[in-house]
C-alpha cells in the first residue's frame, strides 16, 4: 500500500482536503475513486461533478436514505458501512486508482459501524 492520508477531528475540511488531493490527481490525468460511508445524498458537489470529471474521477455512496444525525443508527448502517469497505478493497483492485478516497470512513469507526481490525486488514488487501 502507498502512503496513506488521515483525515480526522471535528468540524468541517476533512472532505474537503481529499477533494484538494482528488482534484490535483484528476488534473494530471491520474484515477481517483471516492467511496462515502454513511452519505446518500446526491446533491453535493463531489457528486454532481462526477460525469463532469470522467473517466479519471469515480464516486460511490453507501449510506441510508433519509439517514441524518447520528443518534439513529440502525443495523442497516453498519451493514452499509460493511459493504463500503468490501466494494472499495474490491474496486481499488480491479480498477487500480491512483488515490483512493475512503470518505467519512473515521465516522464509522467513531460509530462503531466497522472495527478497526476490519478497516486494517482491509487496507492491507488494496493493492499498492
Amino acid at each position: 500500500m502507498g502512503d496513506i492520508y488521515l483525515y480526522y477531528g471535528t468540524g468541517a475540511g476533512k472532505t474537503t482536503n481529499a477533494l484538494g488531493l482528488a482534484l490535483r490527481c484528476v488534473g494530471h490525468r491520474k484515477k481517483v475513486i471516492i467511496v462515502q460511508f454513511m452519505k446518500w445524498w446526491k446533491n453535493i458537489g463531489e457528486y454532481r461533478i462526477r460525469k463532469r470529471l470522467q473517466p479519471y474521477y469515480e464516486i460511490y455512496q453507501f449510506g441510508r436514505k433519509g439517514w441524518i444525525g447520528l443518534k439513529n443508527l440502525k443495523k442497516e448502517d453498519a451493514d452499509l458501512a460493511k459493504k463500503a469497505l468490501e466494494f472499495a478493497v474490491e474496486i481499488s483492485r480491479k480498477k487500480k486508482p491512483t488515490l483512493l478516497v475512503l470518505d467519512e470512513l473515521g465516522l464509522a469507526l467513531y460509530c462503531k459501524l466497522l472495527k478497526v481490525e476490519d478497516v486494517i486488514d482491509a487496507l492491507g488487501k488494496i493493492p499498492k
